[in-house]
């Protein structure tokens, strides 16, 4: 009825009708060579069109064979052949009784809306597993090629960033490329088909329509262009904002204690705040300069009417013409906005896909896999070369300076030495987080770098000094990195880790859950189930950083034992400040200036008047730890337990202290106690902790 109104306005007299009416065929010719159509009818059937066909093509390879894209482009373009030819029987139904003309072509519209009906249903299910599926797939990419980058890359980039483009950056993308890019090729054939069909039917009406194209050509690659720029400042301000919020989340107990919440609440709406400024810019940017394109697009179509109308008067066209035509006109404008309307999201995701390029493409310092592997593994000799190296985001710190050790198979070393001097960076060397600079670290006599990196990982086992646990259970964290394992087995390196007693008194047992980072436990119990994983590991090499230092006494006396008997037979690196724990090594290296200054047993370091000894000193509060040892500045000590001079034992030490704080029952208790038991330095340092 429509259609029909529009007909009688524009037309102010009836054309000629042919003399009978011709066979379906000969109608189909007639029409498409003398009114000129294309496809589309209605913003609603081009939307659904596109929906269908972009559906079609991301879902190509699932189910969708490669000809129904075709096929869907035929059957919307033919919408517009029958609407002509109901107009033009409609017209001419007085004169030659076309009732059965327009019942005809109706039925047939009525099927092709129909068919469109169901398969845009159909594509539309399909488009959304695939579209879902591109999601899973580039998330999933982005994420393994973040774990297979070097420790050194996460020491300068910040968690926060790496989650945002795991999501924002990676949705960014997923919207365009499955949404928009899969949608370009129907509407792209609508346009170049359409001017083709407009061009030949009426060449001058054509070029009056296209006049407004050059205004939307610009406001297009303008808005793409700023579209780029404002979505790689917002991703980065995003990305910012979400650092902080992870940083603040992870720190929680800190900034409670501090009663920092509202501060770090500013901090992270400040942040936000400058994505808010961006988006707003944005909007105003996409919202003109779209205002424009459409108003553009609008007068194209306006114009196409008035000029069509003048035709029509003139005699030059008929109305079911204009009509057909007009349909062309419509599906190629909405077409070419269609295309217009992805090329500034494009452009967002060409923002968003240089930074997940840029971390996919990123070649790793420390190669991921790949080397050689003993087909009977190692036996755990390990020596260091002049070995030079400094941390990638420090480089003008040097952390070792030509430092060279020396540990056979099946021994333990002990690396001593002041904080930042190294000994946390021996360990990391030897699980290839990085590499050093310069000379060289053997592995059985071969270079590290000739191993696979995930290989010797497997070879050997490590114990942090800050535990890491993570939000599962008890047991599932002991069997961590542990390819099979049984519950006894678990059980039993519980046992020897002394973890087993605290893990039973739990209401669930070993499947009581740890909490995100094991905020369940306390620090002692979550440093045993650490070491209980490393044990249940049975790794060649036993990498220990501080490994006992949360362990009340009780605890690491024993977890203590169950080490000393199973570093019998293994390679074993631990780093300590506390020497009672290292005390039976079998070398103990000083490491000071990134140099090893002092190598030997405990025994023969005592008896040098060198670093060990005076590390030691310091560590227990006194200068000295065995007779012998002299007084290296008393002239700013008060205490007489650290101003003792010449020859002296641990009871005559307590006794002067003693005398300085008066009549102390405790210390003379103490006194009495190492009198009979003829402690030894070692034990003396304890004590004086303990008072």
């Amino acid at each position: 009825a429509t259609l029909r109104a529009r007909g009688s306005c524009l037309t102010p007299r009836r054309m000629a009708a042919p003399s009978k009416m011709l066979p379906l065929r000969a109608r189909w010719e007639k029409v498409t060579t003398m009114d000129l159509k294309m496809t589309p009818t209605s913003r609603r059937n081009q939307q659904s069109c596109a929906c269908c066909v972009s559906a079609s093509l991301s879902c190509h390879s699932l189910f969708l064979p490669p000809f129904w894209h075709p096929f869907l482009l035929f059957l919307h373009m033919s919408q517009n052949i029958f609407v002509g030819m109901v107009i033009n029987a409609v017209h001419y139904s007085s004169l030659n009784a076309g009732k059965s003309a327009v019942t005809t072509f109706t039925l047939y519209l009525l099927c092709i809306y129909v068919a469109d009906c169901m398969l845009t249903l159909f594509s539309s299910v399909l488009y959304t597993i695939a579209a879902t599926r591109c999601s899973c797939r580039l998330r999933t990419l982005v994420l393994r090629n973040m774990l297979r980058q070097d420790v050194a890359f996460f020491d300068t980039v910040r968690v926060g960033e790496l989650l945002n483009r795991l999501s924002t950056d990676t949705e960014v993308i997923q919207m365009v490329v499955t949404a928009n890019l899969a949608g370009w090729f129907i509407p792209l054939c609508q346009v170049v088909i359409g001017l083709i069909a407009i061009f030949t039917y009426n060449w001058k009406l054509t070029l009056v329509v296209l006049s407004l194209i050059p205004v939307i050509a610009v406001c297009m690659f303008l808005q793409g262009f700023c579209m780029k720029i404002l979505t790689e400042q917002e991703l980065i301000a995003l990305a910012d904002a979400g650092s902080k919020a992870d940083e603040t989340l992870s720190n929680i107990r800190t900034v409670r204690s501090y009663v920092m919440e509202e501060k770090e609440i500013s901090h992270y709406a400040d942040k936000i705040n400058i994505s808010y400024l961006i988006i707003k810019r944005r909007a105003w940017i996409a919202g003109g300069l779209s205002s424009i394109t459409n108003l553009a697009g609008d007068s194209c179509i306006l114009v196409a009417m008035w000029y069509g109308g003048q035709l029509i008067f003139q005699n030059q066209m008929s109305v079911g013409g204009l009509v057909s035509y007009m349909l062309f006109a419509l599906q190629s404008v909405f077409a070419f906005s269609s295309l217009i309307s992805i090329f500034p999201q494009f452009m967002e995701a060409i923002g968003a896909s240089g930074r997940i390029f840029e971390l996919l493409d990123r070649v790793p310092a420390v190669n991921y896999d790949g080397g050689y592997i003993a087909p009977n593994g190692i036996e755990g000799h390990i020596e260091f070369k002049d070995v030079h190296f400094h941390y990638p985001s420090r480089p003008k710190i040097k952390i070792m300076n030509g430092l060279s050790v020396n540990l056979p198979p099946g021994k333990t070393l002990a690396l001593v030495g002041a904080s930042g001097c190294g000994k946390s960076t021996f360990i990391y060397l030897i699980e290839r987080f990085y590499d050093c600079q310069g000379g060289s670290i053997l592995i059985d006599g071969m270079d590290i770098l000739k191993y696979d990196p995930q290989w010797l990982r497997d070879q050997v086992g490590l114990v942090q000094q800050e535990p890491v646990l993570f939000a599962m259970s008890i047991e599932d964290n002991i069997m961590y990195g542990s390819k099979i394992c049984t519950h006894a087995r678990v059980e039993q390196a519980a046992r020897l880790a002394n973890a087993h007693d605290f893990i039973q008194a739990l209401p669930q047992g070993y499947d009581a859950q740890c909490g995100e980072r094991g905020v369940m436990l306390s620090g002692g119990q979550k440093q045993r189930i650490a070491i209980a994983r490393a044990l249940l590991k049975d790794p060649k090499i036993l990498l220990l950083d501080e490994a006992t230092s949360s362990l009340d006494a009780e605890s690491e006396k024993l977890v203590q034992e169950a080490l000393d008997r199973l570093m019998v037979g293994r390679t074993c690196v631990v780093v300590a400040h506390r020497l009672s724990t290292i005390r039976n090594a079998d070398i103990i290296s000083v490491i000071q200036g990134g140099k090893v200054v002092e190598s030997g047993t405990h025994d023969e370091l005592i008896a040098k008047d060198g670093v060990y000894r005076r590390f030691g000193a310091r560590q227990f509060g006194i200068v000295g730890l065995a007779e012998g040892l002299q007084v290296e500045d008393t002239s700013r000590q008060e205490d007489p337990a650290a101003s003792i001079s010449g020859p002296f034992s641990a009871v005559e030490a307590l006794r002067g202290v003693a005398k300085t704080r008066g009549d102390d029952t405790d210390i003379m208790d103490a006194v009495q106690d190492l009198a009979v038991m003829d402690a030894e330095p070692e034990g003396l340092g304890d004590l004086a902790r303990e008072m």
